[in-house]
């Protein structure tokens, strides 16, 4: 087993193992002696008392000014914040508000809300349906899910997709993630139209909503980008693609 491998290894050894998203406390068996050290991040408060851990620090959420800035710097232009009139804005602080001072979280409802009308009376449904919430702080699917529904029907199957890939795996290039949605038939254009240049243009806007990311390889080349997606958006994906 991988474990007993990585046990074998690092028995009588020093060693530092930053482990990232543990969600089972059973991990804590890879401890081999005192010299082994083991760092985590978790969701779950209890991981981290039944593995024992001897300090934990709890990172904390934006405050309500942050969460304002980063929701307002997703969702419009920064040359038309000015302008936007005293009742939208106050919409766009209370859908802020209801994120609960999550980046994740106000990163994607804001590319949502990006392309809707500047009119409050087109922004209020998003709130209402915030507010059916009372926290989002332990489950957070439910408000990206509003995320979800706000994609146009020709990206929800691209977005879907991506759910077949195990949870953080590098999902490859823009090129190779294209061609498999045009192998699948995601992707429709009309006889004119080049098939990739739909699906890159596809690939943008789920780029550009921040639902999935397009990251370098590695820090010393930039022009070599693979696709990846959040463990919570990935999750989301997987339930959406079970109905």
């Amino acid at each position: 087993m991988l474990r007993d491998n990585i046990r074998s290894h690092l028995q009588g050894s020093r060693c530092l193992l930053v482990l990232d998203d543990v969600r089972d406390s059973r991990v804590k068996e890879l401890i081999v002696s005192q010299d082994f050290k083991v760092m985590i991040s978790t969701r779950d408060k209890k991981v981290a008392q039944q593995m024992g851990a001897q300090r934990a620090h709890d990172m904390n959420h934006l405050s309500e000014a942050d969460s304002r800035k980063l929701f307002f710097m997703h969702a419009f232009r920064k040359d038309e914040i000015e302008s936007l009139s005293e009742d939208l804005k106050k919409i766009a602080e209370d859908i802020a508000d209801k994120c609960s001072g999550l980046p994740l979280t106000l990163k994607t409802v804001a590319r949502s809300m990006a392309n809707v009308r500047r009119n409050p009376n087109e922004w209020e449904p998003t709130l209402n349906r915030l507010k059916q919430f009372d926290t989002i702080t332990d489950d957070v699917l439910p408000t990206l899910r509003l995320s979800f529904d706000a994609l146009p029907d020709y990206l929800k199957p691209c977005f879907l997709f991506c759910s077949a890939y195990p949870k953080d795996t590098r999902m490859g290039c823009e090129y190779v993630v294209v061609q498999l949605w045009i192998a699948e038939g995601f992707v429709n254009p009309d006889e004119t139209q080049d098939p990739y240049e739909i699906g890159r243009s596809y690939f943008k806007q789920l780029v550009d909503r921040c639902v999935i990311e397009f990251l370098p390889y590695n820090e010393n080349d930039d022009m070599i980008k693979y696709c990846k997606m959040h463990d919570l958006l990935h999750e989301l994906a997987l339930l959406e693609s079970q109905k």
